[in-house]
């Protein structure tokens, strides 16, 4: 999911050396495309809520500790954890077989109040991140394209040749009262990276990743040596 923590390049470097592909999800988007969350632990939280139901009406009065939790998440476990729900959750969220139409363009609605037009002079490093993948937008404009062109037919002025009433013109919703959206966010004082889609194990993100993680190695010493001269001078402070 692009946090630091888990991009290990000892773990990249093992990937690569083996043959194995290592992705990373984009933001804010791993409920729809991580397998697991999809088949796996979803089912099984609704199979572990079921079964401590269950135990409390069988139990009134008493309250389930952590003695009680290991039974009642064993069938809930083996009913989740199967091989067909794996396989199910690459399946459904469009990886293998990779399917890029898997989700509606309703999927990407509740995102339409943050959405922001590309500023220019990010244009071209956004272009050569996605190394010509088509961006949600596009996906998106081309599947409503249609339902644009049925709301501007609806919205055209529509004439009563045989009454002579003349024009009635149709208003959308949207046009009276458009969606809220929200300003755009500062980048002021953002000391992390914003995350985004990556292949681990391409050479240019290997390369960047263990280019990081030796001046990660560098700065290492020095941080240890203001810490120990911090710890040094509260215990003579102490001591005074």
């Amino acid at each position: 999911d692009n946090h630091s923590s888990h991009l290990d390049f000892s773990v990249i470097k093992f990937a690569k050396e083996n043959g194995i592909h290592l992705l990373t999800f984009p933001p804010h988007c791993s409920h729809r495309l991580q397998p697991l969350d999809i088949t796996v632990f979803g089912p099984f939280k609704s199979a572990l809520k079921q079964a401590f139901n269950d135990w409390m009406l069988q139990h009134p009065g008493k309250r389930i500790t952590i003695h009680d939790v290991a039974e009642l998440s064993r069938l809930p476990y083996l009913a989740s954890f199967t091989p067909a729900n794996i396989i199910a959750g690459f399946k459904n969220s469009g990886i293998s077989p990779f399917n890029r139409d898997i989700f509606p363009a309703s999927a990407f609605l509740p995102s339409f109040s943050t959405d922001r037009p590309i500023g220019l002079e990010n244009f071209d490093s956004v272009i050569a991140e996605t190394s010509g993948i088509m961006l949600n937008s596009r996906i998106i404009a081309e599947e409503i394209r249609p339902y644009l062109a049925l709301a501007e037919s609806i919205a055209a002025p529509l004439s009563d040749g045989t009454s002579g009433a003349g024009t009635v013109a149709v208003v959308l919703p949207s046009t009276l009262r458009p969606f809220p959206q929200i300003s755009p966010a500062s980048t002021e004082g953002r000391r992390r990276t914003p995350g985004r889609t990556r292949i681990l194990t391409d050479t240019p993100e290997k390369n960047a990743i263990e280019d990081a993680a030796n001046r990660r190695a560098q700065q290492l010493p020095a941080s240890q040596m203001e810490k120990s001269r911090k710890r040094i001078k509260r215990s003579l402070d102490l001591e005074a």
